[in-house]
């Protein structure tokens, strides 16, 4: 055994160097710890330093411009991000003769705007003016014809005591000295007339108070050239203003208009307040709302809810109906009125019967009772005789 041993020792002796290599292999490593990674490590492409002269696909050379983030940062907080800024920086006349043309430029637009606007001006202005042109021509070739008008209104007048509640005919008479202008009718100013704005309209008629100018405001009302709104606003800033020549245009154009507001209007401007003789003007208009005539514009009035207005239409309805009782007449049915004076219907007070009725419910007692009184009377009216 002995001599087996003494003849394998070379064998025994690598595989015990062997071993021990392992095991300190194994420690050493066990001991042994990770590698910190360095905290300047970039991650960055490596670049060459240094290049040679590189030419693209047309030939020309090719400029690079290679910076670093710190560098790009710097940059943009300086305003050089673009190659149109550095180009800029690099050739500042360039930029300067740019800036300089770009100015030319706005200042020739502004020419031409500034331009375009005087040239707007000068059009309406001359617009203006022919259309100041064509008024006063239409105002001395309908002067003629207006004036015959006049003449054949007073002709029709009537002096009897009957008169004494005004007819739709009596109304242009207080207003006929409004200036020495010639005046005319709706009729004769429906020809063609140049289109007025409202503003227009309003300096006309506050400058020029004459009745052609108000027939013509008329027309331009009733063709829908003036909205019902504006037309009702300047007749009521007439009415009150100071000048008696306003006021008096103003009620000749309510006379022209009787319909339900413009009622409404002269009974609002028919107060305590208002100076003496324009109330007394003002009723004069109101009172020719109780004729016959206007009774399809009282009939709508008495569904007004206005109470101040029902109180007016209702007095007014009184005192036709009393003129009515009180018609002369003889024995033998022969009528003892005299001319323009004749009896209104009893037909025409039936239509407004319905109306009546409804105010008999009002909660104001005052109208409540004049419509039941009304209706009486109404009731009670006779028919005029016929003739033998």
């Amino acid at each position: 055994m002995k001599q087996r041993i003494l003849n394998n020792w070379p064998i025994l002796m690598v595989a015990t160097v062997m071993g021990f290599s392992f095991y300190a292999m194994s420690f050493a490593l066990r001991t042994s710890e990770v590698p910190k990674v360095a905290d300047d490590l970039s991650y960055e492409m490596p670049r060459p330093q240094t290049e040679g002269v590189e030419y693209d696909l047309s030939g020309r050379i090719v400029v690079r411009d290679i910076r670093s983030i710190e560098k790009k940062k710097k940059s943009r907080a300086s305003g050089e991000m673009t190659g149109e800024a550095v180009k800029t920086k690099e050739d500042p006349k360039k930029a300067q003769a740019e800036a300089k043309k770009k100015e030319e430029e706005e200042k020739k637009k502004t020419a031409e705007a500034k331009k375009k606007k005087e040239e707007a001006a000068k059009k309406a202005k001359a617009e203006q003016k022919k259309k100041a042109d064509q008024i006063a021509a239409q105002q001395k070739a309908t002067a003629e014809a207006a004036e015959k008008e006049r003449l054949a209104q007073l002709k029709t007048t009537h002096s009897s005591d009957l008169h004494e509640a005004p007819a739709v005919q009596q109304a242009p008479a207080p207003v006929a000295a409004l200036d020495t202008s010639p005046t005319s009718n709706p009729a004769a100013a429906a020809n063609e007339t140049p289109k007025l704005s409202v503003a227009q309209w309003r300096a006309l008629l506050f400058g020029q108070a004459t009745v052609k100018n108000a027939n013509e405001f008329l027309v331009a009302y009733k063709r829908g050239e003036i909205d019902a709104n504006s037309f009702y606003q300047i007749s009521e800033e007439l009415l009150q203003d100071a000048v008696a020549d306003r006021q008096k245009m103003a009620l000749y154009i309510l006379k022209q208009d009787p319909s339900v507001r413009t009622f409404t209007l002269l009974v609002a401007n028919y107060q305590e307040k208002t100076p003496e003789p324009l109330k007394t003007q003002v009723y004069e208009v109101i009172k020719s709302y109780g004729e016959a005539t206007h009774f399809p514009v009282l009939s709508k009035v008495l569904f007004s809810t206005d109470s101040r207005v029902l109180q007016m239409a209702t007095q007014l309805l009184t005192q036709t109906v009393a003129k009515q009782n009180q018609q002369p007449q003889n024995v033998s049915g022969r009528d003892l009125r005299g001319p323009g004076s004749a009896p209104i219907p009893s037909n025409q007070f039936q239509a407004l019967l319905p109306a009546l009725r409804r105010l008999v419910t009002s909660e104001n007692s005052q109208i409540a009772q004049q419509a039941q009184a009304l209706i009486e009377s109404i009731e009670s009216l006779k028919k005029p005789p016929t003739a033998a």
